[in-house]
């Protein structure tokens, strides 16, 4: 079982003023679960979709698994 604590990815449809303040009104989870130093990112700004980082016992199922990304050797 998943760390509740580690962050997992969501994306989310904005409307207006992409922010955390913003994802967080749409998804319904309290920005406190949000990952601020992440932010909200855009992932297809044409569509108005974004990725934002949320706390695994927040997020529910819905969410994306978050992998550490690193160079190639």
């Amino acid at each position: 079982m998943p760390d509740p604590d580690t962050f997992v990815m969501l994306t989310v449809a904005l409307t207006g003023k992409a922010s955390l303040t913003a994802a967080a009104r749409k998804l319904k989870i309290a920005a406190r679960h949000f990952d601020a130093d992440y932010g909200v990112v855009a992932i297809d700004p044409d569509n108005a979709l974004y990725a934002v980082r949320v706390k695994q016992s927040a997020a529910g199922t819905a969410a994306f698994s978050d992998p550490k990304i690193r160079p190639f050797d």
